[in-house]
């Protein structure tokens, strides 16, 4: 291996910083004018550019996630999402579609006549409530006649 020379060492220190800004190694091969196949190629080589570029990858890490942490103390927005991305947690629910009904509906005579009732106009529901009174021996109120 050739000995790295000072211009190197500022390459490097510059593949850091970039790499701690979020760039992408297409994005940092492009300052260097190279293509991203060479400078992926040059990482997997020169063992101190791999470092260099894993080192600012993982400081800008830290410093956000130490960042973070400090504010969901007091901020609930960036409590919920730390405790999204770092514990697990989320809110999302699941609503089982293929759940199977079994056994049957039973249709009474109460929900015969209550369907019954509802499909009547106001004369038949008057002659109807008529002879319940008959039957029952109590008086029949005209709430039609009230309403109107």
């Amino acid at each position: 291996m050739t000995k790295l020379t000072e211009q190197d060492y500022k390459d490097l220190d510059k593949v850091e910083k970039l790499a701690g800004l979020g760039l992408t190694m297409k994005q940092i091969g492009g300052v260097f004018g190279l293509s991203v196949h060479n400078f992926e190629s040059r990482i997997k080589k020169i063992p101190e550019l791999r470092e260099a570029y894993e080192m600012g990858k993982s400081k800008a890490i830290a410093y956000m996630a130490t960042t973070l942490f400090e504010r969901a103390k007091t901020d609930n927005t960036c409590l919920l999402f730390y405790l999204k991305c770092v514990a697990g947690w989320n809110d999302r629910q699941v609503v089982d579609h293929n759940h199977k009904v079994s056994g049957s509906v039973a249709i009474t005579p109460e929900t015969k006549t209550a369907e019954k009732l509802t499909s009547l106009d106001d004369t038949q529901l008057e002659n109807h409530a008529r002879k319940l009174a008959l039957v029952s021996g109590t008086d029949v109120i005209d709430v039609t006649a009230e309403s109107k």
